[in-house]
């Protein structure tokens, strides 16, 4: 298992509640694990990372992956999900087997392993989504003899809602008591992946609980990945550290044109199948802008993604339910976008007043994040409490999410005894955070 990198692993607590979660990057075609440890329940859980680590998929399984051959509207190679569902289990259970090893951690002391799936998702003329799973939960369960929790969208879109995004509620459980903040100053977590997402939490005036919201940055790093494809001959994907950006100069009638686009705009929701994309490389297919250098194009696009998420920092610190100082305000970058040095610099000079983080000042693991969050959905699945929001996913009511497949009968006893001797107090997930 040699092509695993692990972190370092920490002591846990006998009395504590570990769970395990897997998550799947569609990026650069790599699966990630962590075990956290709780004390607590639900949503008022005490939650620690006790060890991580990150696997490559060999080449033949990428090969296999139907998010190598998908396109957005879910037409792709069906014939081969069988296949790479099988060996794909395996790697996932080898990847457990590690992570408990590292972690010296009883695989008994694991109340389940939860899974982030993505799934190949469809759209119809209508508006409902629906999704097509990859994961087999039973090879899972049988290779690793603990029980598995996956499915999490399914439910929130048999309820109406867009399947996501549902790692709010997690990020606010497991960075909340991270940061220093006075209880009513508003902080963020921005994800700076191919699409860039801004979760915003806010302390309501009507009762001192967290209030969340959500928005899609356009046009997000995939604009600035398919500008660096074009400008190396495909030989690399996304621009490390900016070093592309940074050698060539702004374009100021480009980026004004890109501002004034529909898409830019006006943010699409999440899970959207739209091709934004398209629409910023269209305008360089224009006479005036035809001939421009790749490096100054990149450059203007670098600014162009800075711009969207100024305009969306300002459009949720205006719609914040409290009145304080934005100079308060902390903002926390995950995802591999905070590497590009260029575009932090200058998100930093043009949101002055915003206190920036990344997940090594909190002291955690920036590969800890991903599954970490699939782990507390897992964790809030035994627990009995709903963890899709419906302000944020639209689904009409909030629901416990995942699906549930036993491990050995054991395992599949103790977490059913556990199950059954949670029996919280029953609230809206309006006022349960």
């Amino acid at each position: 298992m040699n092509q695993m990198e692990p972190s370092g692993a920490y002591p846990v607590s006998t009395a504590a509640r570990c769970f395990l979660g897997l998550r799947q990057s569609r990026h650069d075609q790599s699966l990630s694990g962590t075990i956290i440890s709780t004390k607590g329940l639900g949503l008022s859980a005490q939650i620690s990372v006790i060890g991580t680590a990150r696997m490559e998929l060999p080449v033949h399984l990428s090969d296999l992956s139907p998010w190598n051959h998908t396109d957005d509207t879910g037409r792709g190679t069906v014939g081969d999900l069988p296949a790479f569902a099988a060996e794909y289990a395996e790697w996932q259970a080898g990847l457990v087997g590690h992570l408990l090893d590292n972690s010296h951690l009883d695989p008994d002391h694991v109340l389940a392993i939860g899974v982030d799936d993505p799934g190949i998702w469809h759209e119809y003329p209508q508006g409902q989504k629906a999704a097509t799973l990859i994961t087999d939960a039973f090879r899972l369960a049988e290779a690793t003899g603990l029980s598995v929790i996956d499915a999490f969208p399914i439910r929130d879109l048999a309820q109406g809602g867009r399947g996501g995004p549902l790692h709010s509620l997690p990020l606010l459980m497991l960075l909340s008591d991270k940061i220093n903040t006075d209880g009513a100053s508003p902080w963020f977590v921005l994800e700076m992946g191919r699409k860039i997402q801004l979760h915003w939490f806010s302390s309501a005036q009507a009762a001192d609980r967290p209030h969340c919201s959500f928005q899609v940055v356009q046009p997000g790093m995939e604009l600035l990945d398919s500008l660096v494809g074009e400008l190396t001959s495909g030989t690399e994907s996304f621009d490390t550290g900016g070093r592309w950006a940074v050698q060539g100069r702004r374009i100021d009638s480009l980026v004004d044109e890109w501002s004034k686009l529909p898409v830019f705009q006006d943010s699409t929701s999440w899970g959207s199948t739209e091709n934004v994309v398209e629409a910023f490389l269209s305008v360089l297919s224009k006479d005036s802008h035809a001939r421009q250098p790749l490096q100054d194009v990149l450059c203007s696009a670098t600014h162009l993604v800075v711009e969207g998420i100024c305009q969306a920092i300002q459009r949720q610190s205006g719609n914040s339910q409290y009145d304080a100082a934005p100079e308060k305000t902390i903002g926390i970058m995950i995802g591999r976008g905070k590497q590009n040095g260029m575009l932090i610099r200058e998100l930093r000079e043009r949101c002055p007043g915003v206190h920036w983080r990344q997940p090594a000042d909190l002291g955690l693991d920036d590969d800890a994040l991903g599954p970490s969050q699939i782990a507390i959905l897992a964790m809030l699945h035994v627990d009995h409490v709903p963890a899709n929001l419906p302000d944020i996913t639209g689904a009409e009511m909030p629901r416990i999410l995942g699906r549930l497949t036993p491990g050995t009968p054991r395992h599949w006893h103790r977490l059913l005894t556990e199950i059954a001797a949670n029996r919280p107090q029953m609230m809206t997930l309006r006022y349960a955070i």
